[in-house]
């Protein structure tokens, strides 16, 4: 009775616990894992290629980098996703934003999280306006664009904000006016 109970358990644990089941299940390559980062005395983790550019975790960072680098596809925009939030998206986007800045490649972040925006928090520009605001312009998108994207410490790696929160976020990212900022 127990063995068959472990069994049925089992086979309805549906979790992926290594790469490789990863891999198997949805049938794709595996471009890189990334380490946890240890967190700063704020609770937050910083831009951490930055602050700590030779430890391995942000080779890890690097590393996928460079794998996105030699990928078949073109790799002029990413977009870091997720179906649970607090899976580390805006760790790897940043992080890994930074990894290309560093590699000499000008890079823009831009944070279209409108409902918890954390990109815009992490880098201190939670107040200053932004996305959601160029998204309701009517006109002059490139101007609007170019007076909200803010540097930041890392030389080469720009951050436009995401802007006010708005309530209805869904409508306006799938507005024609996001191709024009992109």
């Amino acid at each position: 009775l127990s063995l068959g109970t472990i069994y049925v358990i089992d086979l309805l644990d549906d979790r992926l616990r290594t790469p490789e089941e990863v891999q198997d299940q949805l049938k794709l390559p595996i471009l890189g894992m990334t380490r946890r980062l240890p967190e700063s005395e704020t609770g937050e983790t910083d831009i951490y290629v930055h602050d700590s550019p030779r430890s391995a975790e942000s080779e890890c960072y690097r590393t996928l980098k460079t794998t996105l680098a030699l990928s078949a596809g073109e790799t002029n925009c990413l977009a870091v996703t997720s179906a649970v939030s607090g899976e580390g998206e805006t760790t790897l986007a940043v992080n890994l934003a930074a990894a290309y800045a560093q590699a000499g490649k000008r890079t823009l972040l831009i944070d279209a999280d409108m409902r918890r925006p954390g990109l815009s928090k992490l880098l201190q520009v939670r107040a200053q306006p932004g996305l959601s605001e160029i998204l309701k312009a009517e006109a002059g998108i490139p101007e609007l664009c170019e007076e909200r994207v803010t540097p930041t410490v890392v030389s080469s790696l720009d951050v436009l904000p995401c802007g006010p929160r708005i309530l209805n976020a869904g409508l306006l990212l799938s507005m024609p006016s996001l191709a024009d900022v992109l």
